[in-house]
């Protein structure tokens, strides 16, 4: 009886309330399908912490992948990364750990990502594109193009150009 009487005094949700996990989960599986991937395969991805991100934790556990998932450096990081991996992330670490000699060795047990997947430009898509596999795909959504310069944290080194950069790493990179 109390069930129904918050469901009767309760609005109804609104249809975008409705459709936004499943344009999440569309967008996931569009990045997942936008290279062949058998189960066993690895996806490295920046911003993991977004809504897409997450969805595509899911949807890569689903499918037998696993993952590496980057998150911007931000007060409360501890926290997303463990909410992370309770959605399935196999590896999750932040930004700055990315520019340290310790990420090789985390991911050293995992096969080389077949697929790299950025929302972003910057330091943390460098990060990606450094992971993925020599004849991998880089996948680049939500409006990021890519056309700056590659960045490199530490010493000074002569600033390459990110198309130069995938064309020497044989990466095929796709806008989704």
């Amino acid at each position: 009886m109390a069930l129904r009487q918050i469901l009767r005094s309760s609005p109804l949700p609104s249809p975008s309330t409705f459709s936004t996990p499943l344009r999440l989960l569309s967008t996931a599986h569009s990045l997942l399908a936008s290279t062949p991937l058998a189960p066993g395969s690895v996806v490295v991805q920046s911003n993991a912490d977004s809504p897409t991100g997450q969805a595509l934790i899911q949807e890569a556990k689903q499918r037998g992948l696993k993952t590496i998932n980057i998150i911007p450096d931000q007060a409360g990081s501890g926290e997303t990364i463990e909410r992370l991996k309770r959605l399935g992330g196999d590896v999750v670490v932040t930004e700055s750990y990315c520019k340290t000699w310790f990420l090789p060795r985390v991911v050293s047990d995992l096969p080389k990502p077949a697929l790299g997947v950025t929302a972003t430009e910057g330091a943390a898509a460098t990060a990606v594109a450094k992971l993925v596999a020599p004849g991998g795909t880089l996948v680049a959504y939500g409006g990021v193009k890519l056309s700056g310069k590659v960045v490199y944290g530490g010493a000074e080194r002569r600033p390459v150009a990110w198309g130069d950069y995938l064309k020497g790493r044989k990466l095929a990179l796709k806008s989704v």
